[in-house]
Order: C-alpha cells, then sequence, then structure tokens
C-alpha cells in the first residue's frame, strides 16, 4: 500500500499547577516565620525575622518586608524538587536608594548550605545601582523603584538550566543551574530573603511555586492511502511525548490503544481516528496536546451486476456473459481461490463466480449459473453421459451419436490432449492427468458439447 501524510501545525504551550502559594494577608503583622509551615529563619544560628507588613502590599492588606538592619534572614523552602521544571514568582517593591537580595539554596533548611544562584538587587558593592545581578555569570537588567514588578525563576532539574525574567525582561535564559564554584544544582530546595546591607529595604508579595508541563504537540500521521473492506489499517504518529493514546472521538470518546505504530481493528467503512500525545510528570501532571484526526479510507467495490441465471451458445466463453463490471476476475468455485480466465469455454449447467476491483480491493462473488441454448440437434448430443466421474484410470463415454473428435482442458483453457478416434468400449485413458478438474469437448458432426470431470 501507499502512504500519505496529514501534516499538523502546532502552538507551543506549557501547563502549571501550583503547588505553593503564600501571599501573607491571612496573617498579621510582625514576625513571619511563625505564621507559615514554608518559611523559617535561616538555620542554625537565625538572627532577625522578615516582618508581616502593611506599609507595601501587591494584594492587600500585606506583604513581606526585609528591613535595612543586615539581620533578617529567611527562606522559604520548596521541598527538594529533584526532577521536572519548576517556576517560583514573586511580586517585589523596592523602594528608590534601596537594596535588596535573594539566592536559590540547593536544599531546604539551607542544611546542607549550597548556592545555586545569588541575586543581588540595586546593590553598588556585587551589583549595579538599578539593576539586578546574576553573581556567577554577572548578567544583569534593570528593575523599577517604588513599583511592584515581578520575578520569575524557571529551573529544569532534568537538564539542570534556569532561566530568569525580571518584569518580564530575561536576566538568564537557560543557562547552568550550578554554584559558584560550579558544582552542578539537583535540587530546587529552598529560596533564601537576606538583608543584604544597612541600605536594605524590600518588599515581598504572592510568593508562588509551580510545576510545570511541556505540552507535546503532533508533528505528522501516517497511514496507507486506503485499506480494503474487513482489512487493519497501521498508523504511525511522530511527537514529542512521553505517549500516544488513541480514541474513537475528538473529546472523550473510547481508549482504542496506545503507542506508535497503532493497528487498527478490522474496518468495513471509511473511519476516523484521534490522536493525542501526552507528557507527565512525576508528581502525576498530565499535559495532553490537541487531538489530531487520522481517516482511514476503506474501499468496498460493489458486487458486478448480472443475470443470475443465463444461456450461452457453443463455442461461447466466460468473456461473452452478460455482466456489467469494472476490472472482473472469474472464478470456478464460490471461496474465489480458483481462478479461471474469461476465455475458458463455457460448460452447460455450471456456476461461475465474478468479482469487479477497484484498486487492489475486490467485491464479493456474483454467482451466475449458465445452460447451453440447445437446437433438436444439439439436445440429442445431450444425451452423452461420462463416468465414472471422479475418474481414476478410465473415462467411459456413453454416447448414441459416433464421437468424432475428443479434447481435454484445463480449467485455464489450456488444452491438454485429443484424440480423433475412440476404442469400441467408448473409454479414455486419463491416468496421465494430474489430479483436479477438467473439461471434455466432444464434437459430433457439426455438434459440440462440453463435460467437466474431476481426475482423482
Amino acid at each position: 500500500m501507499k502512504n500519505f501524510y496529514f501534516l499538523v501545525f502546532f502552538l507551543f504551550s506549557i501547563s502549571i499547577q501550583a503547588q505553593l502559594s503564600i501571599n501573607f494577608d491571612n496573617m498579621t503583622p510582625g514576625n513571619v516565620s511563625p505564621q507559615s509551615p514554608y518559611i523559617e529563619m535561616w538555620p542554625p544560628n537565625p538572627l532577625t525575622d522578615a516582618q508581616v507588613t502593611g506599609q507595601e502590599y501587591y494584594s492587600s492588606p500585606y506583604s513581606m518586608l526585609l528591613r535595612n538592619n543586615n539581620t533578617d534572614d529567611v527562606v522559604v523552602n520548596l521541598g527538594n524538587k529533584n526532577s521536572g521544571t519548576w517556576i517560583v514568582t514573586w511580586q517585589m517593591f523596592v523602594p528608590t536608594g534601596h537594596t535588596g537580595y535573594w539566592n536559590i539554596q540547593e536544599h531546604e533548611n539551607a542544611t546542607p548550605s549550597q548556592w545555586n544562584g545569588e541575586f543581588h538587587v540595586g546593590n553598588t558593592t556585587s551589583g549595579t545601582a538599578g539593576n539586578i545581578t546574576h553573581t556567577q555569570t554577572n548578567s544583569t537588567v534593570p528593575f523599577p523603584h517604588d513599583t511592584w514588578f515581578e520575578v520569575e525563576i524557571t529551573v529544569n532539574l532534568d537538564t539542570h538550566k534556569i532561566s530568569v525574567k525580571v518584569d518580564g525582561n530575561n536576566l538568564l535564559q537557560n543557562v547552568n543551574y550550578q554554584d559558584n564554584n560550579g558544582v552542578t544544582g539537583n535540587q530546587l530546595g529552598s529560596i533564601n530573603f537576606y538583608s543584604i546591607d544597612t541600605n536594605n529595604t524590600y518588599y515581598v508579595d504572592d510568593f508562588e511555586l509551580y510545576e510545570t508541563c511541556e505540552e507535546p504537540h503532533i508533528a505528522d500521521t501516517n497511514t496507507y492511502p486506503y485499506i480494503c473492506e474487513g482489512e487493519s489499517s497501521i498508523i504511525t504518529v511522530s511527537h514529542n511525548g512521553q505517549e500516544v493514546y488513541w480514541y474513537d472521538d475528538e473529546f472523550g470518546g473510547t481508549l482504542l490503544g496506545t503507542g506508535s505504530p497503532f493497528i487498527t481493528a478490522s474496518l468495513y467503512e471509511t473511519t476516523s481516528f484521534w490522536v493525542e500525545s501526552q507528557n507527565i510528570t512525576g508528581t502525576g501532571l498530565t499535559c495532553s496536546s490537541p487531538r489530531e484526526e487520522v481517516v482511514v479510507v476503506v474501499l468496498a467495490p460493489e458486487i458486478p451486476i448480472g443475470d443470475s441465471n443465463q444461456t450461452f451458445n457453443p463455442g461461447e466463453t466466460l468473456a461473452d456473459l452478460d455482466v456489467t463490471g469494472t476490472n472482473l476476475t472469474w472464478y470456478a468455485n464460490s471461496n474465489g481461490t480458483v481462478v479461471l480466465p474469461e476465455t475458458t469455454p463455457l460448460v452447460d449447467g455450471t456456476t461461475y463466480y465474478v468479482s469487479q476491483s477497484d484498486e487492489d480491493c475486490e467485491s464479493e462473488l456474483l454467482a451466475i449459473y449458465v445452460t447451453l441454448a440447445l437446437s433438436n440437434s444439439e439436445n440429442e448430443m445431450q444425451s452423452i453421459s461420462i463416468y465414472p466421474n471422479p475418474a481414476k484410470d478410465v473415462l467411459y463415454i456413453d454416447s448414441k451419436e459416433p464421437i468424432e473428435l475428443l479434447k481435454i482442458f484445463s480449467v485455464s483453457g489450456q488444452q491438454i490432449s485429443v484424440e480423433n478416434t475412440i476404442n469400441s468400449e467408448n473409454e479414455w485413458d486419463v491416468s496421465q492427468l494430474t489430479s483436479g478438474l477438467y473439461f471434455l469437448e466432444i464434437t459430433s458432426g457439426n455438434h459440440r458439447l462440453i463435460k467437466r470431470f474431476i481426475k482423482h
């Protein structure tokens, strides 16, 4: 079968699922760590706690304040994530003339300590005024004072890469996730917010941790251009997901199978299948591509048109029967296993079978029973009989009329033997014939009769 392709264009998209969200609004002003199970003071020798305050906030009424005392120091624990892709976001506010700071820790509770990235906000000692600086790469990006802006950190723990955006602008793009000594980070443990100096003042609000799941896409599908009625089709799909799933409907429906290639059940009409690709994270977050339709075309040619009972004249063949159809094929049996050429002589009282084909697909068989149209003298020849039938060694011919010529043909119309004399016992030696079906042509005067017999 030829193959053909359905090309599918796609849009890249990401699914997310929040695992941690802290907006400080259900807390009361004062020390923050006793009010959240996720926030604790820097261990093992804490200095001072960050504060819940209403002085500034992104969502009313409170945010978290890191004061200008060089001692406020807290970590927000993230669960020691060690696989998948994670996004940490928060809103940040830095008054004019003030600084800020955060770092990423390999472990929860910052124990043991491994800084997988340090970020100085407006710090002129370790950074640049008006910019946020990444210590490991010295990359900088500007930030606004006196207004809330978003920090977005994406860590891919499978590829050990990190990206950071500040107020929608890229600070880092897919750089190595590692500490100051080049040691690769294998976990996302916590975010450390610290009062970096006595000029430090900044606010944090709406802190969130998301697991991300990249939605896969389907590039193309490939199946036969058509199949014949009752056959199965093989469909393959190119995709960038972990697995593919096959359904009988665009939405919902029944799951028919997984993987590529997918082998359909036997089909009897043109059928649509829908395929989607999926990614599943270690925590069970599932991302699915839109389903794409694959149409399997089923060809089912109609049975040929013709009378089921027809007469013929002596000497006519299968080609002379009245049948309408395309690419006709003739058979000697109802199972369609013994093919006959259209030059096959017609035999009185025989049923022949014929189909028509469209491409490589064949219709069901039309059965045609044929009888010889005879004159009176030809009717006299019908009194001729042959026996035994089936015959093993000798075939006897019982006839009241003198027999002038005998011919034996195979089912394909090939002449096997000819005899113009016959002994007084009207017998013919057929022992040399191979087993099978044969046609015996008997000629007497101007008349000819065809009988069929089976050789054992």
